[in-house]
């Protein structure tokens, strides 16, 4: 809003004086600040801002180049805070929905600390990439559930371990 207001006062000062034009008509003007507030939300939202300009441009009240600043500004401004607003609006509502304690990515981000902090242990080969086959069978065991194995034996361990395919 504090946008709209300041150049509201420089569109009406600067522009206040055009009345006619291709697309500048009695609603579509800057001649108060409530007029240039309206046509403002207007340019804002997409909708013929360049025939608005070329108009102003064409009436020959100011230099092309401050009718041509006076818009891009505005239009850049606009579209960035735009922008950020949309973005807020998706991280809010990535914030509400995602990151909640039961949410997968949550539970993920547990178990990979979790897997991470197990692997430290058994990484003393092929540089922290690896370990050694021998030592899956501990190192599943222990892990806590869901992701090691929870009261089985050596065996059934084995074989769930060659079930996974794993390479050697």
């Amino acid at each position: 809003m504090l946008i709209f207001f300041i150049y509201s006062i420089l569109g009406a000062f600067l522009f206040g004086k055009v009345s006619e034009g291709n697309v500048i008509d009695d609603y579509t003007n800057f001649s108060n600040f409530g007029k240039a507030m309206v046509t403002l939300l207007r340019v804002s939202t997409g909708e013929d801002w360049n025939k608005i300009m070329y108009d102003l441009i064409d009436d020959g009240c100011q230099p092309a180049y401050a009718v041509l600043l006076y818009f891009l500004s505005f239009i850049v401004i606009c579209t960035f805070v735009m922008l950020n607003l949309f973005i807020l609006v998706i991280l809010n509502q990535f914030d509400q929905y995602y990151l909640t304690e039961d949410s997968p990515v949550t539970i993920f981000k547990t178990h990979l600390v979790i897997f991470q902090k197990g692997w430290e242990n058994f990484k003393t080969h092929f540089e922290g990439t690896k370990i050694h086959e021998s030592q899956l069978i501990d190192f599943f065991k222990q892990l806590e559930p869901p992701l090691g194995f929870e009261n089985e034996t050596k065996k059934g361990m084995f074989k769930t371990i060659l079930k996974m395919q794993l390479r050697w």
